[in-house]
């Protein structure tokens, strides 16, 4: 997964050399004045996050913005699609504390990112999907698994619901992919 790294800070743009470095496929973006901090490598820019993000939004599939989960909301909300078309995006505080999977957690691969991201920096992983904090499956990360298609995502959510409310779930594969 090709990740863009946005660091707006000093710690965030340190924090942001060891993510690099740490992830292997992604690239550093910090404000120019920073850029001593963020190594070798790291592409600068001016400070217009509203400019900047937009673009990175659809040449990564990833995206780890290090700086408050408030900004990142405001800025992105515009160009969000679908659980199914967005890509990956964790949010973590420059003090490298937490890791948090924002969106596109399954299918985008977020929680699986935000772990990542914890793992090299130390932070702690903040996974929210109910399925994973209650070690459940999800239909959408079977299929993804699996390599099969979803039609109707809102069905997917469905299957999810009966999965935490604790109800079985038949699942018919023809072909015999899936064992029990």
């Amino acid at each position: 997964m090709k990740i863009a790294i946005i660091a707006i800070t000093r710690n965030g743009a340190r924090l942001g050399a060891r993510l690099r470095a740490g992830l292997g496929d992604a690239d550093l973006y910090a404000l120019q004045k920073y850029l001593g901090q963020a190594g070798k490598g790291a592409v600068p820019f001016g400070g217009e996050l509203k400019e900047l993000l937009p673009e990175l939004w659809s040449g990564y599939r990833g995206l780890v913005c290090i700086m408050a989960t408030g900004i990142v909301v405001r800025l992105l909300a515009p160009l969000l699609e679908g659980k199914e078309k967005d890509p990956a995006v964790v949010a973590m505080d420059d003090a490298g504390k937490f890791a948090i999977s924002l969106l596109s957690g399954h299918l985008g691969g977020a929680n699986e990112l935000a772990e990542r991201c914890a793992f090299v920096s130390g932070a702690r992983p903040v996974i929210t999907t109910a399925t994973d904090v209650n070690g459940l499956p999800s239909f959408d990360m079977l299929a993804k698994d699996q390599g099969w298609g979803i039609d109707d995502l809102d069905r997917v959510k469905l299957l999810n619901s009966l999965l935490l409310d604790d109800e079985e779930i038949a699942v018919v594969d023809p072909s015999g992919q899936v064992r029990s």
